[in-house]
């Protein structure tokens, strides 16, 4: 999903950097300061929504926008003021160009 994400949005002419593992992330953030941040929730060897706690209780990232990425339609009732907005994978082409 990174791949695709990367490709699409960098046709479009946006600076993208990809992680596909979140184990260096909160490190690669100090570096690359993005205007956006998209979490797939289902990482491998990380859950997303402690990622998410995470970033949010770090000052440096409380307003950063984030959007969840995922395949579940369901949502913790608990962080849903976390995050900005929330996509439904596949995620189309176009429309993820557009948003």
């Amino acid at each position: 999903i990174c791949t695709y994400i990367e490709s699409t949005l960098t046709e479009i002419g946006i600076a993208v950097k990809t992680r596909p593992d979140a184990s260096r992330l909160l490190q690669d953030l100090t570096s690359f300061q993005p205007h956006l941040l998209l979490l797939d929730i289902n990482l491998p060897k990380h859950d997303g929504w402690t990622l998410l706690k995470t970033l949010r209780n770090d000052n440096r990232y409380r307003n950063l926008k984030i959007v969840i990425i995922t395949a579940s339609g369901s949502k913790p009732h608990n962080l849903h003021k976390e995050f900005d907005a929330i996509w439904m994978k596949p995620l189309d082409k176009k429309e993820l160009q557009e948003k």
